[in-house]
């Protein structure tokens, strides 16, 4: 069985998750290979570049004639024309603030690819502005699976509600085309809906995915995301101080988030809970990437982690993982923390309050601001010594092991190749 997952990125959260499936499918035995539009890395065994197949050129082959072809072409002008408006709507939304937004038309003929013409199942995880919604669900054969990371398959230009909100409140050409990509999304999921099975990683997405007009007939699978235990379990706190030359006597807070700037990870909540507590004793650390304006003196910025098992010692070195995301499904970092044996404070969001329980492995806040993460912040200091690091990271090894994560797949691979068609 060829199953080949489909990644707009090598890099981000989805990637991560995807790449981990990935891997844990390969020490199946399954003939698994991870396809991406864009490539940086070289570590992910069978990785595959998109060869730029364009709707825009007459063939493939690069030669300076089929490039004035190309120029010259009605359809390049248009999709000139088309891509000029796109960078408009780009600036709009990034006048409102908002994370981002994508498009279901693309240029890219990713169903001529010689790998997915191969693939006995075609495996979708963040796929946006890669591929072209109208002609690859009318192309592709194949039984396709789904990973949804997050709001943007039952969406149209947005990934978030909060975002969605935002747009149509203060702007009509977003809300507009935000319209006509629903449209467009639908009727090409339409199409090839029997041909697909949809999986969510927390039971919440899950069930706004069946709520929403996309996909209300449809059954989604809920498979929590694999982690790698072997790199991320739990290691002696002082052993994980002294590599990483964090001081032994303090409390450490952690936060990590691919860009401290993004609004919806929510950095700025953790510097309102902040305001006015004693940090005499506590070392507040940030990892991830961070502007110099954004930068607050009362945090130790650790910096970007490109190995994962620096990453674990920061875990292990923290006493407790701050994840005060807005809006989420189910963050790699919770999952990664809690194997680690590291509690987590977290907002009544998306798939996080699904996983921490207050009292055994964390605590859920009451709401999304800066107050109540503070309260929650209180309680943990008051109650640390109830929090059993060994327990946490024995349950949450148990539950997010990526053997098992793999192992579901690869049976609701077997039955969709078996049955000839997906359970939907």
């Amino acid at each position: 069985m060829k199953v080949v997952h489909i990644n707009t990125y090598d890099q981000g959260g989805a990637a991560i998750a995807a790449i981990r499936l990935h891997k844990g499918l390969l020490a199946e035995g399954v003939d698994s290979h991870f396809y991406t539009l864009h490539k940086t890395r070289n570590d992910i065994p069978n990785h595959h570049k998109h060869n730029s197949t364009l709707n825009t050129l007459p063939d493939t082959s690069l030669t300076f004639s089929n490039y004035l072809k190309a120029k010259l072409s009605t359809s390049y002008k248009v999709y000139f024309k088309e891509n000029e408006y796109r960078k408009k709507l780009y600036r709009e939304a990034k006048k409102h603030n908002l994370e981002m937004i994508s498009f279901p038309n693309t240029p890219y003929l990713v169903h001529k690819d010689e790998i997915l013409q191969e693939a006995d199942i075609v495996h979708l995880h963040w796929v946006s502005d890669f591929i072209d919604y109208p002609s690859f669900f009318r192309k592709i054969k194949q039984p396709i699976f789904w990973t949804f990371h997050d709001e943007n398959p039952y969406k149209g230009i947005f990934h978030y509600s909060a975002d969605e909100k935002t747009a149509h409140a203060v702007s009509e050409c977003l809300k507009e085309i935000d319209k006509k990509a629903q449209e467009i999304k639908k009727e090409a999921i339409r199409q090839n809906c029997i041909n697909m099975t949809i999986v969510s990683p927390s039971k919440w997405l899950g069930e706004a995915a069946v709520e929403s007009s996309f996909y209300e007939r449809a059954h989604i699978n809920q498979i929590p995301y694999g982690i790698d235990t072997s790199t991320f379990r739990q290691i002696p706190q002082k052993e994980a101080r002294s590599v990483l030359g964090l001081p032994q006597t303090k409390k450490i807070f952690l936060f990590v988030g691919q860009s401290v700037d993004n609004y919806r990870k929510g950095f700025d909540l953790l510097l309102d809970a902040i305001e006015g507590l004693d940090l005499t004793d506590i070392m507040l650390c940030a990892a991830g990437s961070a502007s110099a304006d954004s930068k607050n003196n009362k945090i130790n910025y650790l910096g970007s982690f490109n190995d994962e098992r620096l990453l674990a010692l920061a875990y292990n070195a923290a006493d407790l993982f701050i994840l005060p995301s807005r809006e989420d499904n189910l963050p790699n970092t919770m999952l990664e923390s809690l194997c680690c044996g590291t509690p987590v404070i977290c907002f009544p969001t998306g798939g996080m309050e699904e996983e921490i329980e207050s009292g055994e492995n964390g605590i859920v806040a009451k709401s999304v601001n800066g107050i109540s993460l503070k309260e929650c912040i209180l309680v943990f200091l008051a109650n640390q010594n109830i929090y059993n690091r060994e327990a946490i990271a024995a349950q949450s090894s148990h539950k997010f092991v990526l053997k098992k994560q793999a192992e579901k797949y690869h049976k609701l691979y077997d039955k969709s190749v078996e049955s000839g068609k997906l359970l939907v």
